[in-house]
């Protein structure tokens, strides 16, 4: 060490000159640290005699051999240069470069940085070429390391300063580079790949073809092309400056250099981006053309180019001509005499009579002249002549090769000025196409002149007065074109008073023309000019951002923002972070900030000191203010980057590192981007270490709040994308869906962040995959349905995968935030908020999809049959839309116009497609479509369709202003339409005004008075109508005024007509009007009632007048108006998507049902099927018709595929419970969308049966609420309803019954009728079939009066097919007919009418069958036919009690004529319908239950007349049709009986109930029946009868066991009866709420175990109708669960736990399938509790529950706990009960031990037990906490012991309610046996706690409420409750201690050796001697992450060693 001292102590006295060259390598350090400190003194180098000494020695530096000097060297020399001047790095920079090529840059990683930053540094003093000269050279290095530093050296410099002037000069890197493509080092090749995208970025990709790609392998090549794609060709921005460039920087803000490396995907909104690309002219080397067409060909077939060229073939001079096109396709041609090849080709141009030669001659010639440029002069003006004069020819492609040519003679080889002599001749060519195209041509070259140029061409003297001749040709487009040109020159020379002089020969209405025509192109183009932003193509982001977005280190910055505020607004941009700081600068930097004692603790290789360090500089920013933090944030984040480093070993350094980090984003508001990007790529790797993830993400959300988490995530992926480790970008994603939920979707790049994710969603790492679906999942929580539109692309099973997502993060629209960017108000950039308002999600450019063909083909009229291409053109712009999502960016260009054009189609189907279409594409627009430069003024031309004069285009027509209100707001689109309408007063029809007026009437409901301009407009509309001779016309502009007078009052009305700016016929018919009126007080005005108006078309106001804040919508439209935030007046900006916002019910109130069902027609028509186009239309219609009164989730789903269909359904179902209100309005709507589904040509059988469900739902809904089916809405569902009834298959087709047989309580059966027999015109038999049968209900229910009342003859039509072929077919007609006859008699052949031999024949047989089989039966005669006392047909017969209905022999009876009774059952169905026909809708379905199911065959469901009695057994049991339409029914006998009446009758049967026989009893019971079913809807009557509710159960209950004792003991017709009646007389009082709810707890608890003892007998199965009354027992126990109070049946039900019936004590095995039933009725109670613990009396239960385990005392318990099948389930069931009711209450259960005995009571309540073990298990619980003093006797203690066995699986019971099944379905004759867990074996001498999951086997005669009771439940993490695992009182050990972490990790490793196949049987002894060991400790956790099948490999495994161990002890 003292040789070193003193060695550079001599070196330090030496002379500068010396010390740098001095042999001793520490001394050159010393020196060169000396350059770096007199860098930072001193500003220029004369200033200091050490960089004098330095600057002709730095090349020394650059190439010190000394790896540690040279690192210091090259430091100082960056210093060095950065204070030296241009001259010295033109002198030494060749020398510098050449050492740090060989030195610097092969050394190590860091040297290497230093001397690309050398590079970087010579190049800001323009020594660019010098730099890549030696780059290049050193990339031939035959050593692959220097060889790839020196190229991508090359490549950081030229990204960092471009190609420009001054730069890096491209062409050497052109030349030099192709033979990298070639070398072995595959990161060479890469590197080589990258550096020619690069170029390409700068010189676009011309340039670099021809000496790179061309030059690259195939495969390479497609690689770099699919790179190229990505960029933007030009748009690339030089990152740093030259000195030059940073004294004078431009004027422009530079754009940041990353922009263009991620291009958005709207290219044409990215052309802005691009700056002038240099010409690959300028580069190129000359191309030899005529040396080579001298040689000969290398086909030798093929003469030489001069012999072909003047061939006679055709052939020969194609291919010479192509030769020479070929050739000259190069961008720079040499020099050479052309005279020969322009005079050839002119001769074949125009001589030549092929069309192929001559347009590749004129193709050749354009090549020629773009690679020659002024060299071709001479020749170009030699062929001009000519090539001008084929403009004429017909064919199109010579034409455009030509007109092609022409341009790049315009453009390269002389000015139009010199060819005007040419251009004029052409201009006076007799041939119109020819100036037609001239003209063309001169309009595109136009565009390329220079200021001088045009200003040469306006002020020519010949070339625009012949132009201004040209204008008076007499063919208009030759007219047309010549106005182009004229345009396009005058706009180039500065506007038309450029060319206004020689234009004065034109009349003054073309002039004119021409000044407006140039006035709007300019104004165009500045506006286009203007609204382009620099850098975002977001069209909602203000210019303002873009603008200070664009500033970065080195350009000038706006002064009037703070820079920390400049930077804080991001939109997702990306900055690289800043260069690394030296160690040498670090130190001095946070010496000054810190002290040198922090930064030598920094610098230390031991932890604890960089800790210390750290941990001092955290506790000094904590106590810092803002400006100090200001100051030190840069030099902070920049010197922890480099000292301690990202790369620290020690987790807790970074830690405070990062902690750090975040401490600064939070306190300094001058935290930049830069400096965030610093942090994020630091922070990015570690997220991946479980220890730094914390403090990693926390400074993360401070970056994300200081900077924006937009920012972050561009950060992020930039990081992620360039990891090698898969997990950083699953770890980045999942943290940003966190940040997703903190700062809201809208705040963090929604295009950025989808992009990101479905280039995860593409990786082959499932963790990535996985993670960017919960980020996705995280988005739809704010954006909604409308997410999944921009993931078309995606696999179907990764959309799966995200539905699951997005289920579990449903939209919730609120738009709630945790945090916030910190950010100043008035500097936030407004594009988030528009976004979020815009529905959050990117809109999609489609002009490049728009093409020229496509508008050429819409407006196609070449051919009659043209009208096709138009409407495939039309028909293309939906498919348009929908690849977009029908989000589309204001880039439409011409194609509302085009559409536009199509209004007037001679087809007018096509016209009205074209209005359709139009209104998607606004409502795909948004708010943007209201302006007139993207709206086009459409709007207008929609109105005049209006005045069509065919109704579907008038349709149309208001679909599509509809859509215009939805996309843009009423107030923008009404004053159009009203501004229209008075433009065509006098030429639109008075049909067509009342068409407008009455779209303005529905449009103005639920307009606020305030709405100044909208009313206004609705004035003005009103005015053309009030003016018009029309009264149609007049009418509906009066209704619109009257609605404008009454929100505002006449004398606001008054002034608005005289502001109105119209015609004054149209203002004095609005104001007389007002007039007329008289004096109207405006809603928000009138205190009180308003006055009476005298207008005879106002009218009169009631008096309770709705204020105006209380006006409700009555349209569509001006409901959606208040619902959208962007509508409103002072709402915002309108949107496109916020019509859709996804709040609210799903179906939405709807107002407009009658103005839309006047559209509609009232007349039946045949349904057709629907082509696909038309289904199509359809569905638009129905699509943006259902838009405003559906959520918009449900809204997309309603219209994809049947997968979303279903899931649309069932959120539409549950809005049919939650908001049935609006059903009624909405069904129109609905009917139309079902229809739309059942008319698909092939639909998802799933989906039809879910639309087929859905539609009866609707239609009962409606029912319910009183509504019912319009005329309209008939005619356009029934008869695609009854067309499609005849499905192929069997479920289909019952479905479709079961809608028919709602529709009669829904719609007039005489109507339905006609319909019915429209469907007997079908083809399809099967049609037929169903159509014949709903025919015979309707006869059968309503009579023949009402069936042939609409004028159907549906007797006839019926007959008519009783002569059928088809055998069905003909059964069918024959039955209906005898059904007619039954009803009416001998006065059905009135109906019937003429019929032929064979069917009168057959009629007559049928109908004598008939008589004779009524007779038998006992049912009247034909005209009299009676059933059940009833008379079918609509009658009744004298006062015969209801109850008949229900009972006697009509159960049996058969259900068809000619048939016997044991083939086919009863019909209760139609006895149901009956029933409730008499008024009783409870008794129709009291009936069906209890009719067996084998017998219960509707007629409606019987299809084929063959079908086998097995099949007939399996239909649904319930009524026929719902209740009659109450027109059409027959009144009930008894309706008008009185209150009194009834209650003496119900008395009366009481006392017959409890007296007298089971006989008599049961007249009582009939009696009972006959008088509730009459009292429905009654409440008086029901509240009457109350009262004995109690007593009259407590008799029934008696009697149920007598009553089938005795059908046991004597089956028989009148013990069947009597089984039925007593259990009917149950229902009618359990079914009704009010009488259930007054039975008591005793009369419950003794029919409950009635009702169970015969459920558990088996001989009930045996009885004469067994299985249905089985299954009444079954629906009474429902019945009784459920309406019964919840109190007495959780008493009743313990009590029966406690004390069985005594039939059953005696036998253990009855007792247990007893106790299993009841267990059962339990589950369904606790299953409920959620619901309906308000409804209990806890205080009550919990005695019961005591009650229960004081009954069975603690040695029956504890028996019961250990009982070797695994525990008791009714004690289990208390258990649970118990358990769950703790779960809900929480601490708060002990307030309601009210009625249970003390705690320190004797025995203690072993209750109290339970409820501490199950509150110990809920840590969560909620309530407070309560302290008891006393403690538990031991004996309780030592019943809560943990059993020393461990328990290794465990059953458990759901708390999570379920619904249970209200219809019940057949018993099967052998019931399921419910699988049943069982916990493993426990081993030998372990005691096993028993599971206690309430399973069993259901009993033979159990129903299947007792089968499908026992779900397996699960209480979460509740290991002690009383169902899962160990029971509390079955424990034997104390309670558990808390485990040590290393007995946790000794668990944890013997877990990872049972999973590892070597090591798997030592895991299974390990394990089962740790449970030996440390029985407290819970293994659970660990199982519970396992599968099923791991769990029960360790179980046998564990038995396996217990049996091995146990045979070794033996």
């Amino acid at each position: 060490m003292g040789d070193e001292a003193a060695q550079l102590l001599e070196a330090s006295t030496l002379p500068w000159e010396d010390r740098f060259v001095h042999k001793f390598w520490k001394a050159r350090v010393a020196a060169y640290e000396a350059v770096v400190k007199e860098c930072s003194l001193h500003a220029t180098v004369e200033d200091s005699d050490c960089l004098k000494a330095f600057g002709p020695l730095a090349r020394h530096a650059a190439g010190d051999t000394n790896a540690n000097a040279l690192d210091f060297g090259l430091d100082a020399l960056v210093a060095f240069l950065g204070v030296a001047d241009e001259q010295y790095a033109k002198t030494h920079a060749a020398a510098i470069m050449a050492n740090v090529a060989g030195k610097g840059l092969s050394g190590r990683a860091k040297t290497v940085e230093r001397a690309t930053e050398v590079s970087h540094v010579l190049c800001e003093l323009e020594a660019g070429d010098i730099v890549a000269e030696a780059l290049l050279k050193a990339a031939k290095h035959k050593v692959p390391k220097l060889a790839l530093a020196s190229i991508e050296a090359l490549l950081s410099v030229t990204r960092a300063f471009g190609t420009g002037p001054g730069a890096i000069p491209p062409k050497p890197i052109l030349k030099g580079i192709a033979h990298l493509f070639e070398s072995k080092d595959g990161k060479i090749r890469d590197t080589a790949k990258e550096l020619t995208v690069e170029l390409v970025r700068w010189l676009g990709v011309d340039v670099v073809r021809k000496d790179l790609l061309e030059k690259m392998r195939a495969g390479m090549r497609v690689e770099v092309q699919e790179s190229i794609a990505l960029v933007v060709p030009g748009a690339a921005r030089p990152a740093r400056m030259t000195r030059a460039q940073q004294a004078n920087p431009p004027s422009t803000p530079m754009e940041l250099d990353d922009t263009a490396t991620h291009p958005a995907e709207d290219g044409a909104q990215n052309t802005h981006l691009q700056s002038v690309i240099p010409e690959a002219y300028e580069f190129a080397d000359p191309e030899q053309v005529l040396d080579t067409l001298e040689k000969a060909p290398a086909d030798k077939e093929q003469p030489k180019f001069w012999d072909a060229v003047v061939s006679a073939k055709w052939k020969e001079r194609l291919n010479a001509l192509s030769q020479l096109r070929e050739l000259c396709d190069h961008p720079k041609l040499a020099s050479g005499e052309y005279g020969d090849i322009a005079r050839a080709l002119k001769k074949i141009i125009t001589k030549d009579s092929n069309i192929a030669c001559v347009g590749e001659a004129c193709a050749a010639a354009g090549a020629l002249a773009e690679g020659l440029r002024r060299e071709f002069r001479g020749e170009a003006r030699v062929l001009l002549p000519g090539m001008l004069d084929k403009l004429k020819d017909k064919n199109t492609s010579v034409v455009t090769k030509n007109r092609d040519a022409l341009l790049v003679f315009s453009n390269r080889c002389f000015s139009v000025t010199e060819v005007v002599d040419e251009i004029t001749t052409a201009l006076q060519h007799k041939f119109p196409k020819v100036p037609a195209q001239t003209c063309l041509w001169l309009a595109a070259a136009a565009q390329g002149f220079d200021k001088n140029q045009a200003a040469d061409v306006a002020s020519h003297k010949v070339l625009v007065p012949a132009l201004v001749k040209c204008a008076e040709h007499k063919d208009k487009d030759v007219r047309a074109c010549v106005l182009e040109t004229l345009v396009a020159i005058g706009n180039v020379s500065g506007g038309f008073k450029a060319i206004a002089k020689q234009c004065d020969g034109l009349d003054e209405q073309k002039k004119a023309k021409l000044e407006r025509a140039c006035a709007a192109s300019a104004k165009k183009g500045s506006a286009d000019n203007k609204s382009k932003p620099l850098v975002n193509v977001d069209v909602h982001k203000p210019l303002v951002s873009v603008v200070a977005k664009s500033a970065r280190p080195g350009t000038a910055r706006p002064t009037t923002a703070k820079p920390q505020t400049v930077t804080a607004v991001t939109a997702g941009e990306d900055v690289d972070p800043p260069p690394a700081l030296g160690e040498t600068e670090t130190r001095e930097k946070l010496s000054n900030l810190y002290g040198n004692e922090v930064v030598t603790q920094l610098s230390s290789g031991m932890w604890k000191d960089r800790l210390a360090g750290m941990t001092v500089i955290f506790e000094q920013i904590q106590a810092m203010d803002t400006d100090s933090a200001n100051g030190a944030v840069e030099h902070t984040v920049r010197g922890l980057a480099t000292t301690p480093g990202f790369d620290d070993s020690n987790f807790q350094v970074l830690s405070k590192v990062f902690e750090v980090f975040g401490a600064l984003a939070k306190k300094a508001t001058s935290f930049s981007k830069k400096d965030g990007a610093c942090v994020v790529s630091g922070v990015t790797e570690k997220l991946t270490d479980v220890k730094l993830r914390a403090p990693g993400t926390a400074a993360l959300v401070n970056v994300a709040e200081a900077l924006g988490p937009a920012f972050l995530f561009a950060r992020l992926r930039v990081g992620a994308d360039g990891a090698k480790n898969p997990k950083v970008t699953s770890e980045a994603l999942l943290f940003c869906a966190g940040v997703v939920a903190e700062f809201g979707v809208h705040a963090c790049g929604v295009a950025l962040a989808i992009d990101w994710c479905k280039a995860s969603l593409g990786l082959t790492n499932p963790a990535c995959k996985a993670a960017a679906a919960k980020m996705l999942g995280a988005m739809h929580a704010g954006l909604g349905p409308g997410l999944k539109d921009f993931l078309a692309d995606v696999s179907a099973a990764q959309m799966k995968v995200l539905e699951a997502e997005f289920l579990s993060n449903p939209f919730d629209g609120n738009g709630k935030t945790w945090r916030t960017v910190r950010v100043s108000e008035e500097s936030v950039d407004k594009s988030s908020e528009v976004g979020k308002s815009d529905g959050g999600l990117p809109r999609q450019d489609v002009s490049p999809m728009i093409t020229d063909k496509l508008l050429a083909d819409m407006a196609d009229a070449s051919a009659p049959t043209s009208w096709k291409t138009r409407a495939a053109a039309v028909e293309a712009v939906g498919v348009i839309l929908a690849g977009a999502g029908f989000r589309i960016a204001p880039t439409t260009g011409d194609l509302l116009p085009a559409l536009a054009k199509r209004f007037n189609d001679t087809n007018r189907n096509l016209a009205a497609t074209a209005l359709v279409m139009a209104g998607k594409v606004a409502v795909a627009l948004g708010p943007a479509a209201g302006e007139r430069r993207h709206g086009h003024g459409v709007a207008a031309e929609i109105t005049k369709q209006m005045g069509d004069s065919k109704p579907q285009v008038r349709a149309a027509a208001c679909g599509a202003l509809d859509a215009w209100v939805i996309a843009c707001g009423l107030e923008k689109t009404l004053p159009v339409v009203a501004d229209k309408l008075v433009d065509l007063s006098g030429k639109m029809s008075g049909d067509g005004k009342a068409e407008a007026l009455r779209w303005v009437l529905a449009a103005l409901a639920g307009v606020d008075a305030d709405d100044e301009s909208v009313l206004a407009s609705a004035v003005t509309a009103a005015a053309v109508g009030l003016a018009d001779n029309k009264a149609q016309a007049r009418a509906a502009g009066a209704a619109v005024m009257d609605t404008v007078v009454t929100l505002v009052g006449s004398r606001r009305a008054t002034v608005m007509c005289a502001k109105m700016s119209c015609p004054k016929q149209l203002s004095a018919a609005a104001a007389a009007h007002v007039e007329k009126a008289g004096v109207v007080v405006a809603v928000a005005d009138a205190s009180s009632a308003p006055e009476p108006s005298s207008s005879p078309t106002l009218p009169q106001r009631p008096a309770t007048a709705r204020p105006a804040g209380a006006h409700k919508s009555q349209t569509g439209i001006s409901s959606l108006r208040h619902s959208r935030p962007g509508t409103a007046r002072n709402g915002g900006v309108a949107t496109s998507m916020s019509f859709v916002t996804p709040d609210g019910p799903a179906l939405r109130r709807n107002d407009d049902k009658d103005a839309r069902l006047k559209k509609l027609p009232k007349k039946p028509v045949k349904f057709e099927t629907l082509r696909d186009d038309q289904l199509a239309l359809a569905e638009g219609e129905v699509k943006l018709a259902l838009a405003p009164y559906v959520r918009s989730d449900v809204h997309a789903l309603l219209f994809q595929d049947f997968k979303s269909h279903l899931m649309a359904m069932e959120l539409l179902e549950q809005a049919l419970v939650t908001t049935p209100e609006n059903v009624h309005g909405n069904l129109d709507l609905l009917l139309r969308w079902v229809v739309l589904r059942i008319s698909e040509q092939t639909p998802n059988t799933q989906s039809l049966l879910k639309v087929l469900d859905f539609t009866q739902s609707v239609l009962r809904s409606v029912k319910d609420q009183g509504g019912r089916l319009s005329e309209q809405e008939g005619a356009l569902f029934l008869p695609a309803l009854v067309d499609k009834s005849g499905h192929a298959m069997d479920a289909a087709r019952e479905k479709f019954r079961g809608v028919l047989k709602t529709v009669p309580g829904l719609f007039p059966a005489s109507r339905l009728a006609g319909y019915l027999v429209r469907g007997l015109d079908s083809k399809n038999t099967k049609t037929r079939l169903e159509a014949l049968d709903a025919l015979e209900l309707l006869v059968e229910r309503h009579g023949l009066d009402v069936v042939e009342r609409g004028g159907s003859k549906a007797l006839v039509e019926i007959a008519k097919l009783a002569d059928a072929r088809d055998a069905p077919t003909r059964a069918a007609a024959l039955n209906c007919l005898t059904v007619a006859y039954k009803v009416a008699g001998e006065d059905a052949w009135r109906h019937i009418g003429r019929v032929g031999a064979l069917v009168k024949d057959a009629l007559e047989d049928k109908f004598t069958k008939a008589s004779k089989e009524m007779a038998r039966q006992n049912e009247g005669t034909p005209r009299a036919w009676m059933r059940a006392g009833a008379l079918v047909g609509g009658g009744a017969v004298g006062a015969a009690p209801l109850a008949s209905a229900l009972v006697g022999k009509s159960v049996s009876t058969p259900g068809r004529v000619g048939e016997t009774p044991g083939k086919f059952g009863g019909t209760p169905g139609r006895l149901a319908a009956t029933a409730t026909a008499l008024g009783s809708p409870i008794a129709a379905v009291a009936s069906a239950l209890l009719r067996p199911i084998g017998k219960a065959v509707s007629s409606l469901a019987r299809r084929d007349w063959r079908e086998t009695a097995k099949e007939t057994e399996t239909r649904d049991a319930r009524p026929a049709f719902d209740d009659a339409y109450p027109d059409e029914t027959s009144a009930s006998a008894s309706s008008s009986v009185s209150v009194e009446q009834r209650l003496s009758g119900w008395r009366r049967a009481l006392e017959t109930v409890a007296t007298g026989s089971d006989a008599n009893a049961v007249e009582g019971m009939k009696q009972l029946c006959h008088e509730v079913m009459g009292s429905a809807g009654d409440d008086a009557a029901l509240t009457a009868m109350a009262p004995d509710a109690d007593a009259l159960v407590f008799q029934l209950a008696n009697r149920v066991s007598s009553i089938f004792d005795a059908a046991l003991a004597a089956p028989g017709p009148s013990t069947a009866r009597a089984c039925r009646y007593v259990l009917n007389a149950l229902m009618q009082v359990f079914q009704t709420p009010v009488l259930a709810q007054r039975v008591g707890l005793e009369s419950e608890k003794r029919v409950i175990g009635v009702l169970l003892l015969r459920l558990l007998d088996p001989r009930a199965c045996q009885m004469q109708e067994g299985a249905a009354l089985v299954k009444a027992l079954n629906v009474l126990m429902l019945k009784v669960l459920e309406h019964c109070p919840r109190t007495n049946s959780f008493n009743a039900l313990l009590r029966l736990l406690v004390a069985p019936p005594a039939t059953v004590t005696g036998d253990e095995n009855a007792t247990n399938r007893f106790h299993e039933l009841v267990v059962k009725c339990l589950i369904k109670l606790t299953k409920a509790l959620g619901q309906t613990l308000h409804e209990v009396d806890l205080p009550a239960l919990l005695r019961e529950i005591h009650d229960f385990f004081h009954a069975l005392g603690e040695a029956e318990i504890r028996k019961r706990a250990k009982a070797a099948d695994g525990g008791d389930k009714p004690l289990r069931m208390v258990k649970t009960i118990l358990h769950k009711v703790t779960e809900m209450v929480g601490h708060d259960i002990w307030d309601a031990f009210g009625a249970c005995p003390p705690r320190d009571a004797n025995p203690a309540p072993i209750v109290y037990v339970y409820v501490d073990l199950n509150l110990q298990s809920m840590p969560n619980a909620p309530g407070t906490p309560r302290v008891f003093n006393a403690s538990p006797s031991p004996r309780f203690e030592e019943l809560t012991r943990i059993p020393s066995a461990p328990t290794f699986f465990s059953s458990t019971v759901a708390s999570t309610p379920t619904t249970v099944a209200a219809t019940p379905t057949r018993v099967a004759a052998t019931p399921p046996v419910v699988a049943q867990q069982r916990t493993p074996e426990p081993a030998a001498g372990a005691e096993t706690a028993a599971p206690a999951t309430p399973v069993s086997v259901a009993p033979a005669s159990a129903s299947i409420l007792f089968q499908a009771a026992t779900p397996k439940m699960k209480t979460p993490n509740a290991s002690l409750s009383g169902v899962d695992g160990v029971a509390p009182m079955d424990a034997d050990a104390p309670p558990p201690t808390p485990v040590s972490a290393d007995l946790k990790s000794r668990l944890a490793n013997v877990f990872k050796k049972i999973g590892e196949k070597t090591t798997t049987g030592a895991g299974l002894e390990d394990l089962y001697d740790f449970s030996k060991q440390y029985p407290m400790v819970d293994i659970q956790p660990h199982l519970a992450r396992t599968s099923a099948a791991f769990q029960s490999y360790i179980r046998r495994g564990l038995a396996k060693v217990e049996t091995a161990r146990s045979a070794r002890a033996r």
